[in-house]
């Protein structure tokens, strides 16, 4: 780039008249490209800056670089790997510290509601007791008339029900109640109109603690070959059977089978049998109705809501006697 001084030929000296104003304006040096180098790419007319006394000769290549229109800023700065990893790790420890409590919060969730379904399954005990004066049998042979606390007099027949299905009409479950086909003997052979009711699945009878209640028996088809396809619907609570009469030896439910109606063995819920307030001389208060029942596994009976014994604690007596 080569300056020049125009005076317009002369302009200047041949009109004297011009002003001093225009003579500083036409005097200006102005920047004149030549024709054989390209022009700048970024044209600064700032003045650069005087390089400070003892410093480096960088600060002339940096001034000759905001000279052409460079300008500076802060570089963005990024996580580094070792911070990376530093946050991985606290946030780990944070997990492992409140996972525990996370699961630890969960289960006492789970526990109240465990404890909730005992009183909602206590509740309908005495609703039963009230509207018969007994409680309902532990299990036996259909009762003469639909919820009613007597028994079937010897040599009827009729289908083992266990006392659940007694109290679904106490539990919000009246229409599965009043589907139940008491007229079936199912015992040892399943009736196609018994299997709906075979197979509920009642969320009060399941405690959320006990992974295996919502698993059906016979859910792979392994328990039962004549129709694999039939469930038994599950329950995490057993009434108390009773004390056998030979303690200490674990006697088959199915010589049960030969008991006479109002014959018991001295439990609340039995065979043929279902208590008074009356009959409970220990008193209501010292004598347990039901606990907890943790369900069978494999093709154990134990905790099926309609299986004959399935829903009972029988100490001395298969199969819920361990």
């Amino acid at each position: 780039m080569i300056s020049h001084l125009f005076d317009l030929g002369g302009l200047l000296s041949e009109h004297p008249g011009i002003s001093s104003l225009a003579r500083r304006f036409l005097m200006v040096p102005w920047p004149v490209h030549s024709f054989d180098r390209a022009p700048p790419l970024c044209p600064n007319f700032r003045k650069e800056r005087r390089k400070p006394a003892g410093t480096s000769s960088g600060w002339g290549k940096l001034s000759r670089l905001r000279k052409i229109g460079f300008t500076f800023r802060p570089g963005l700065r990024g996580f580094t790997l070792v911070e990376l990893l530093v946050v991985i790790a606290i946030i780990g420890i944070l997990i492992a510290l409140l996972l525990p409590a996370v699961q630890a919060a969960r289960e006492a969730a789970r526990r109240m509601q465990c404890t909730n379904n005992l009183k909602q399954i206590g509740l309908a005990f005495h609703n039963y007791h009230s509207a018969f004066n007994t409680f309902p049998l532990g299990y036996g042979p259909m009762v003469v008339a639909y919820g009613s606390g007597g028994s079937q007099p010897p040599g009827c027949g009729g289908g083992e029900w266990a006392w659940p299905l007694r109290l679904w009409p106490y539990m919000e479950q009246v229409a599965l109640a009043q589907n139940i086909p008491w007229h079936i003997n199912y015992a040892g052979h399943p009736h196609p109109d018994y299997r709906h009711i075979a197979g509920a699945q009642i969320a009060t009878f399941q405690c959320p603690s006990d992974p295996g209640a919502p698993k059906p028996w016979n859910d792979d088809g392994s328990c039962y070959s004549a129709d694999p396809n039939w469930k038994y619907g599950r329950m995490s609570y057993g009434g108390n059977f009773g004390i056998g009469p030979q303690e200490g030896t674990i006697i088959p439910a199915s010589s049960l089978a030969t008991r006479q109606p109002g014959q018991r063995i001295r439990g609340v819920l039995s065979y043929n049998w279902g208590a008074r307030f009356q009959d409970i001389t220990d008193g209501t208060s010292n004598t347990l109705l039901m606990s907890e029942l943790i369900v069978g596994v494999g093709c154990t009976i134990r905790g099926t809501h309609t299986y004959d014994e399935g829903p009972l604690y029988m100490h001395d007596y298969s199969p819920n006697d361990r």
